[in-house]
């Protein structure tokens, strides 16, 4: 009995050590990231690929609906065998939400559809934009006669921060409240009417950047962008048209004051009308105005003139060819249709020069062309006039001596060919780097350092660095001595000195000094 009770205790600890043995094996096996909240786990996931986000829900259980916490959906439905999975996937993602209480920051669709593919799109959107929606990019390849239809409650979101919608359609809008919009693209659409697109763009109270891609049969005639927050405006029409065919009666009119970009692509609309741009300083221009007809008639070359003169204060610009013709215009020039066109002579040259955009000829900075096949003549456009001082040069002194002590001290004083504003600037920069290997001789050498150094004592400006390298002869008068008497006084931090004395045509061993320091703690080395 007793040997029986002591095999039973010890088959029980040997059952008992196993399975301790084997829940510490368990434990070590275990995915530990399936043991974080479902919380961390939708962060994790937002971070990934939707597709490879949903092929999560194979690992195990605890996965098999993980993916549907995560709070953005960016799809595609080529990634899926047919329309029908895509759409039965979205149903389910956008189903369970709805059952939990889940809100969508972010929902992202890129869709194909054939002809009798049922529409699905707006009734996702009329649910997700109900919650708190801050990202919406939703575009439908189709033809534009089976466009989706986007849900009046789009336009009522008041937590949507980007918008961009392509090839969809808008109807006609009974009252925008986008508050929060910055981003807004809109290409390819079709609207209601002119006055729908006028209101959707106006509505936005704090709208910065607006892209805006047309299309032949978008129905809208007259786009009006009216926006006193817009800083970027982008406008393009689509490349399904013929170049050169203008839709009569159209046009766009920009009145944005805070508008510093501008890129314009359109050559279909009739009018261009561009007002309170005192803000803008870069442009994008291609072929915003057609001459493809020839001359241009009055009210025309007056359009173009106008254009031109809005935008006369931009810095930065790049211009297509055809443009920049256009931009030649003189309205004051009549032309006999019936002449014969002739070699521009010098005297026809000149009129046209004096034609030049304003623009051309004073803000801009740097002027850049490329593949220009135009003749000689057509070239002197762009040295017409000398353009105005360049504006670094209204900068106060200090800053300029700032910018000039980070350039070589041999560049620095060439700057004072520029003008005569930039005569004397060389003097002020706070360093001096200099060799007499870089002057004529060792006689200039030594008149340049004492003007510096005249200039520093009579506007009592201080030397910070000096650093001078100099190759003389033995007969050569000494300078160096005077100059270091006069810079440690000041509040010099560094001086470096290398001598090297020519003895009757044997060049000697360098002499260095180095200074560190300031005058309060100064510090010395000769080599």
């Amino acid at each position: 009995m007793a040997r029986t009770g002591g095999r039973g205790c010890y088959v029980r600890y040997i059952e008992r050590k196993r399975a301790t043995r084997a829940r510490a094996e368990a434990r070590a096996r275990e995915d530990r990231i399936s043991n974080l909240p479902d919380s961390l786990i939708s962060q994790i996931l937002s971070h990934l690929p939707t597709k490879d986000t949903v092929r999560t829900s194979a690992l195990s259980k605890r996965w098999k609906g993980a993916w549907l916490l995560i709070p953005g959906l960016d799809l595609a439905s080529s990634e899926f065998p047919d329309y029908s999975a895509f759409v039965s996937v979205v149903d389910r993602l956008l189903g369970f939400c709805r059952e939990e209480k889940l809100c969508m920051h972010k929902l992202k669709l890129k869709i194909w559809k054939r002809k009798r593919d049922p529409p699905c799109v707006t009734r996702w959107i009329e649910f997700v934009v109900r919650g708190k929606l801050e990202h919406l990019d939703v575009e439908c390849l189709k033809r534009s006669k089976y466009l989706e239809v986007m849900p009046l409650s789009l336009y009522m979101c008041d937590t949507l921060v980007y918008l961009r919608l392509s090839r969809v359609s808008l109807r006609e809008l009974e009252s925008v409240s986008l508050p929060r919009l910055k981003t807004m693209g809109l290409e390819h659409n079709v609207y209601a009417n002119d006055a729908s697109l006028e209101s959707l763009i106006s509505s936005c109270p704090v709208l910065e950047d607006l892209n805006l891609v047309r299309m032949v049969t978008d129905n809208v005639k007259v786009v009006r962008v009216y926006s006193q927050t817009l800083t970027s405006l982008d406008i393009d029409y689509d490349n399904d048209y013929v170049y050169g065919c203008v839709r009569k009666g159209s046009g766009v009119l920009i009145d944005a004051p805070r508008l510093k970009y501008l890129k314009w692509q359109d050559d279909r609309s009739e009018t261009k009308i561009l007002t309170n741009s005192d803000s803008l300083a870069k442009v994008d221009l291609a072929y915003v105005f057609n001459f493809v007809d020839g001359a241009a008639d009055l009210p025309k070359r007056n359009m173009v003139r106008n254009f031109f003169t809005s935008i006369s204060r931009v810095t930065d610009m790049t211009i297509s060819s055809n443009t920049a013709e256009g931009s030649d215009l003189d309205p004051s020039e009549e032309e006999d249709p019936l002449e014969e066109e002739e070699d521009p002579s010098e005297e026809q040259v000149q009129i046209r020069l004096s034609s030049v955009p304003q623009c051309l000829l004073s803000s801009l900075e740097l002027v850049e062309m490329k593949h220009f096949n135009g003749e000689p003549d057509e070239m002197e456009v762009a040295r017409a006039r000398p353009r105005e001082e360049a504006r670094i040069s209204k900068l106060p002194d200090a800053l300029i001596s700032q910018i000039l002590s980070y350039l070589p001290s041999k560049e620095a004083v060439r700057t004072s060919s520029l003008s005569k504003r930039w005569k004397s600037l060389w003097l002020l920069i706070p360093v001096l780097d200099l060799a007499s290997s870089q002057f004529p001789d060792y006689n200039a050498f030594v008149s340049f350092v004492d003007r510096l150094l005249a200039f520093c004592r009579e506007e009592k400006s201080c030397l910070h660095k000096l650093k001078l390298v100099i190759q003389k002869d033995v007969n050569d008068p000494p300078c160096v001595t005077r100059w270091i008497d006069f810079v440690v006084r000041g509040k010099l931090e560094h001086l470096d000195v290398g001598c090297l004395v020519n003895r009757g045509g044997v060049a000697c061993k360098p002499l260095r000094m180095r200074h560190t320091g300031t005058s309060e703690n100064p510090s010395c080395i000769v080599e």
